[in-house]
């Protein structure tokens, strides 16, 4: 989480993203590598709670939505 947070501060670069789902494909039909990519990248930024050790939420980094996967 540090870094995350301090990439935000010194570089304004948000390097911590939430996926949702996942797509499994091959470059060509022949080959034995299966890449896995992210469909969705969501930015999101981790902050602490208070109360419990540990515990942290999740919230949105920004207002534009959603990123497609690269």
């Amino acid at each position: 989480m540090n870094q995350a947070k301090t990439a935000i501060e010194e570089q304004g670069v948000n390097i911590l993203y939430l996926s949702f789902g996942f797509l499994k494909w091959k470059e060509i039909n022949e080959s034995e590598q299966i890449i896995t990519s992210p469909i969705v990248l969501v930015p999101v930024i981790l902050r602490g709670r208070g109360g419990a050790a540990g515990s942290k939420t999740i919230n949105f980094y920004n207002k534009e939505g959603p990123e497609p996967g690269p």
